[in-house]
């Protein structure tokens, strides 16, 4: 009797390493891996890549995961030659290859990722470079130095697309060029500025959200009172709002994930955005106006606070708090639509407005105030 209560005893550790799938991670226990978080620092082209194996990743893990739970929750301790340790086989059998691709491309992942962060400090050296001819070239007045760092700027140029194309530099005077052992770190965040007759305002301090700045094709961390210039583009972190104060005494918010294109002609201030959200306080001047462009339909404004929000299949939802907003569709032959104080439209990815209401501004959780987040998607 003794034998076989220590066979039972060792028994349930036997069939667990048979039922159970074991998979090596460090999430946590009876967790399956998430895919590493790709850095909002990289070329455009690379974060866009990177992140959308990142989100294919994570919605193969949402698909995944459940059933590995539950597999392992209900098959780590079974009675063998059972209908349920059989049903166990069958599921192990179906799962398997599936976790094991994941892993794989995982692995892949991570790989990748990890040589983008090894790559990006090179990239950050060059395109420091970069800036610091630039700005010398703008204030240089000797032809002959000028013409020595114009071919500077594009020796550092041609590197800058080997190192993002991960070719072999065989160009000796480009490969004298490639930085060696780089503290990125020494470089800072505040190196990026503007002539001052470029400048449109500068990010503020009262929001705690991330921001970054895209300089040739490459986006940057900045830090409050940073200079923000005409044809600047801006973009916003995962989690909390940001500020930027205008020299106009205007101010506009921008929501997490929120990208903007600051653009002024003549007398018309421009934001252009792609999605996201704003909140914008508009300063009345004579003979001024100020418009912002989401998903290519107009919003002209003139001493008004507003709020937009857009999603990435172009549906628009703005709120006016003050004044009036002038909206204008994809077709320029029909008539613009003033949207008031109190009111909130609806506009559908066509450019044309769903709907016009009255809305109780009371209701309406103010993010750009107290950092929560609210959808009114359509």
């Amino acid at each position: 009797m003794s034998k076989i209560l220590g066979l039972s005893a060792v028994l349930p550790g036997l069939l667990t390493a048979m039922l159970a799938l074991p998979v090596n991670v460090t999430a946590g226990e009876n967790e399956l891996p998430y895919p590493m978080k790709v850095p909002l620092e990289l070329s455009e082209r690379l974060y866009q890549e990177l992140t959308a194996q990142e989100r294919a990743l994570n919605q193969e893990r949402n698909h995944l995961s459940p059933q590995y739970k539950k597999h392992n929750a209900e098959c780590t301790v079974v009675e063998q030659g059972t209908p349920q340790a059989q049903q166990c086989l069958k599921t192990k059998e179906q799962l398997t290859p599936k976790i094991s691709k994941y892993l794989e491309r995982i692995a892949a992942h991570t790989k990748a990722v990890d040589m983008a962060n090894r790559r990006n400090c090179q990239e950050t050296q060059v395109l420091y470079e970069l800036h610091q001819l630039e700005k010398i070239l703008v204030s240089s007045k000797d032809q002959q130095a000028r013409r020595l760092l114009k071919n500077k700027i594009v020796l550092n140029e041609k590197l800058l697309d080997k190192i993002r194309s991960d070719e072999r530099i065989k160009d000796t005077a480009i490969q004298q060029l490639l930085p060696a052992n780089v503290d990125c770190s020494k470089i800072g965040t505040d190196w990026y500025q503007h002539s001052p007759q470029a400048v449109m305002g500068s990010l503020s301090e009262r929001l705690p959200g991330e921001a970054f700045i895209k300089y040739r094709d490459r986006w940057f961390r900045i830090g409050a009172d940073t200079p923000i210039g005409i044809g600047d583009e801006i973009r916003t972190g995962p989690k909390d709002p940001i500020r930027v104060d205008l020299r106009d005494g205007s101010a506009v918010e921008l929501g997490p994930n929120t990208t903007i294109v600051m653009q002024e002609e003549g007398l018309l201030a421009k934001l252009k955005s792609h999605f996201g959200k704003l909140h914008a306080i508009v300063k009345k001047r004579l003979n001024r106006r100020f418009v912002v462009r989401f998903s290519d339909c107009s919003y002209s404004v003139k001493g008004t606070e507003f709020t937009i929000e857009a999603d990435r299949e172009g549906s628009t939802i703005i709120m006016v708090f003050e004044g009036a907003v002038e909206f204008s569709g994809h077709d320029s032959s029909t008539s613009p639509v003033t949207i008031v104080a109190g009111q909130r439209a609806v506009v559908l990815p066509q450019g044309v407005i769903q709907s016009l209401d009255k809305v109780d501004l009371n209701q309406f959780v103010r993010w750009w105030e107290t950092g929560m987040e609210e959808s009114h998607s359509p």
